[in-house]
């Protein structure tokens, strides 16, 4: 088995400024913009700290792909919008320079695998969700994905509407018909909690093999 390469314990070490030399030095504020999905966009980001999201856009929605954490790296020109969720530090370098860093650190390969098959799996998961489960069903799993161990999940309308790609119109809608049916209880604006996790899975498990209504 290849040993495991961490990014981030590259950055936290010694050579951390070998690596990084020949990087710009980005920051970006919550809600900028780091790539717009143009053509021309070219280079690969290296994520420092904070967290940064994908997103794919069409003319009246976009439905989030993957989310980026510190130590996360990919591409500029993926043709999709990147853009910052909180206060980012970032490195970018154009391909030529990335790839003198591979030559050079020839164990970043097993990282990128490793970020590439967590991207990919994001990717599966969303087209899983468009085909096979109505909005009733992703937002269920949506919630079910990301409430902490308490079962509380906090998020706004919008966000979950990006990540279940739907408009937030049909989103406000299913997300109240599961508030009605107490498969989600709402403990205040923007905070959510569940209640049964057995009858969230009910949903979730629903949604399978029906075409999406949305």
């Amino acid at each position: 088995m290849p040993p495991k390469f961490s990014v981030s314990d590259l950055l936290a070490g010694p050579a951390a400024a070998r690596f990084l030399d020949g990087f710009r030095p980005i920051s970006c504020g919550r809600g900028e913009v780091l790539a717009a999905g143009e053509e021309g966009e070219d280079g690969v980001f290296v994520l420092l700290s904070g967290r940064l999201r994908m997103t794919l856009e069409g003319d009246e929605r976009e439905i989030a792909l993957v989310d980026f954490r510190s130590g996360d790296m990919f591409s500029l020109h993926a043709g999709c919008r990147i853009e910052a969720l909180e206060k980012c530090e970032l490195r970018i370098a154009d391909i030529a320079t990335f790839g003198e860093k591979l030559r050079d650190h020839p164990d970043l390969a097993l990282a990128l695998v490793s970020i590439l098959g967590r991207t990919a799996a994001s990717f599966l998961a969303t087209i899983r969700d468009l085909m096979f489960r109505d909005v009733r069903g992703r937002i269920a799993r949506f919630v079910g994905d990301r409430a902490g161990p308490s079962g509380e999940l906090e998020s706004s309308v919008e966000e979950i509407a990006g990540f279940v790609g739907a408009s937030r119109q049909a989103t406000s809608a299913a997300l109240n018909a599961l508030i009605r049916e107490g498969v989600i209880e709402r403990r205040r604006r923007g905070v959510y909690r569940i209640p049964d996790p057995a009858r969230l899975a009910t949903v979730v498990g629903d949604g399978r093999g029906r075409p999406s209504a949305v």
